[in-house]
């Protein structure tokens, strides 16, 4: 085990346990990629997953992320395995950390969740965001940096969660579900990029936008759309 540091932000490398990691095709797990095929020589085990309706427009874009990490780092050592689930919330995810987790594929999985930017950043996208993201994502408090705890609220779909017929207080992951950047937002991320030369290789094949019927490009008009604008100062290329 080792701590690099990239742009002032720190990272711990478990060179000593099997890997695994959540890749989306976007700016942050992408660079998350990258970094750990650069520093991890062990085989790496690459978790996407995706509801079956969206798979044919961002599997591709994985695909093209995860090959170009690995063009980039030489780094041919991994597996991608592609998840098909009917929908994508903490019970899911949760779920298949600690399938992979339990069975003993991995002994640790990376995730690149980020928290928000600034609320009056994105105070114009109040209805954009399920109250889970706002939940793990939110800039009130620090957040552990091992596994995730996402509290029910009442306005959630998640009160129909229960354990035993009583209402769930929170959902929370395994603690080898390691989150290094979720007390950092995508300008953090963004400085990252700058530092390793990744924004123009890397970052105009990664995509952030989640309209899937606005393949190929970004919509521009979404609150994923608006952070990366945000942090980067464009989506694809500084001269559109």
């Amino acid at each position: 085990m080792e701590t690099i540091n990239i742009a002032g932000y720190d990272l711990i490398i478990f060179n000593d346990r099997s890997v695994g990691i959540f890749v989306s095709g976007g700016a942050d797990s992408s660079l998350l990629l990258y970094i750990l095929m650069k520093h991890i020589k062990g085989h790496i085990q690459i978790y996407t997953v995706q509801e079956p309706a969206r798979m044919n427009v961002y599997e591709p874009i994985i695909e093209t992320c995860v090959n170009l990490c690995s063009e980039l780092t030489g780094n041919t050592n991994f597996t991608l395995h592609k998840i098909h689930r009917p929908d994508q919330n903490p019970e899911t995810l949760f779920s298949i950390v600690s399938d992979k987790l339990g069975s003993g594929e991995v002994d640790i999985i990376y995730a690149g969740l980020t928290k928000f930017p600034p609320y009056e950043i994105w105070k114009d996208h109040p209805n954009t965001q399920p109250q889970w993201h706002i939940d793990a994502r939110g800039t009130t408090v620090e957040k552990p940096l091992f596994g995730v705890d996402v509290p029910v609220r009442e306005d959630t779909d998640f009160t129909l969660l229960t354990s035993g017929g009583i209402p769930k207080q929170s959902i929370k992951s395994d603690d080898r579900l390691y989150v290094p950047w979720v007390n950092l937002n995508k300008s953090d991320i963004a400085n990252m990029y700058k530092e390793l030369r990744l924004i123009d290789n890397l970052l105009p094949k990664t995509r952030s936008c989640e309209d899937e019927f606005h393949p190929g490009t970004h919509c521009n008009k979404c609150f994923w759309c608006m952070e990366r604008k945000w942090a980067f100062g464009y989506l694809d290329h500084p001269d559109e």
